[in-house]
């Protein structure tokens, strides 16, 4: 018979040494955490002293944290749903924080990232990247300052857009009415009184608890502060 087919039942059997330990589970649930520093993370505070910080747990992922009177509170945490559906949040930047304890936060997440506002109460995007607002599109690449958010919950950001119908990206200023969509103030390449043409600066600005806008622009070595209240033409303070 040059060849056969059978059956045969085989048995293997691991050697005494060899052990299988679960480490993680997606069924695993931890409730509690060691908190790190992260140096070099913006702190900010408010008047009722409240600090939102951004720190580490157990060196798995990043957090915003809001302490008060000895106590801490997880606002979001890296590996939460992000502000798209699919997105998942990495990391947290730039922080802003008003009197009544809503903290403003960059946070960038796997595929679309933005602007979060959290509190004890719960927590809201109020722009994300790739997304339109009145007359622009492609709004992205954010930046706050520790002055970006007032006690009313309104909020001014600098972002990057295109107009309608161009392909040419622009950078400006964004103004959120307590939540409502981004509405455009000023622009980088505007004109502006005492400078001409000039550029708004992507870290020095801020909003006043009547929701007036503080700005810095320049024109080459030449700056100047600039106050804007609501949609008004921006009116020099200092500078130029």
């Amino acid at each position: 018979v040059p060849s056969f087919v059978g059956l045969a039942r085989l048995e293997i059997t691991p050697r005494n040494d060899f052990r299988l330990s679960r480490l993680l589970s997606t069924t695993d649930v931890r409730h509690s955490f060691q908190l790190r520093s992260l140096p070099g993370r913006p702190l900010v505070a408010n008047d009722a002293g409240q600090v939102a910080f951004i720190g580490s747990l157990d060196g798995l992922t990043t957090a915003l944290l809001l302490y008060d009177n000895g106590r801490f509170t997880l606002l979001a945490a890296g590996g939460a749903p992000g502000p798209t559906s699919g997105s998942v949040v990495q990391d947290f930047s730039g922080l802003a924080i008003n009197n009544r304890g809503q903290v403003l936060a960059r946070i960038t997440a796997r595929a679309n990232s933005g602007v979060l506002l959290a509190s004890r109460e719960g927590s809201t995007y109020l722009a994300v990247d790739g997304e339109a607002a009145a007359g622009v599109e492609g709004l992205g690449g954010f930046n706050l300052t520790p002055y970006s958010l007032n006690d009313n919950g309104d909020a001014v950001l600098f972002g990057s857009f295109r107009l309608q119908s161009s392909t040419q990206n622009r950078n400006g200023l964004f103004r959120l009415a307590a939540g409502g969509v981004p509405q455009r103030l000023v622009t980088s390449g505007d004109e502006f009184p005492g400078l001409g043409a000039a550029n708004v600066s992507s870290s020095e600005f801020g909003i006043d608890r009547d929701g007036v806008v503080y700005f810095v622009a320049a024109s080459g070595p030449t700056r100047a502060l600039y106050r804007q209240e609501r949609f008004l033409a921006p009116t020099r303070l200092i500078g130029a």
